[in-house]
């Protein structure tokens, strides 16, 4: 499996206009972003290469802060999470498949259509 980082990441709408993830829980939701595979959809990045992302130094501390920045997205919905073993890493999945807003939902968000 490569770990090649993509140009761009995915981001769901709801996720940005979300005002209770701190700037860092969102930064962490966009590192696993930017890991997805194209043809999966799964995100495999190891804890190690998320912190690295984040500017975190290497070590186990830097691994448990991914954890719990993550946490929130998984809480909320935004990311599903399959644990990884010992020998595996944790598989991480963007949830984008959110029903579509409609007309009135939009209008009702103050969207100007003028």
């Amino acid at each position: 499996m490569s770990n090649e980082v993509q140009a761009f990441a995915m981001i769901p709408v709801r996720v940005i206009k979300d005002l209770s993830l701190s700037h860092a829980e969102f930064r962490a939701f966009a590192a696993v972003a930017m890991h997805r595979h194209n043809k999966l959809g799964w995100a495999f990045p190891s804890h190690a290469t998320l912190a690295t992302d984040l500017g975190f130094m290497p070590g186990p501390g830097g691994a448990e802060r991914v954890r719990q920045l993550l946490w929130p997205s998984i809480e909320k919905g935004y990311l599903e999470r399959i644990s990884g073993s010992g020998r595996t890493r944790s598989r991480y999945r963007v949830i984008h498949d959110q029903p579509a807003p409609t007309l009135r939902t939009s209008l009702d968000d103050g969207v100007d259509w003028s």
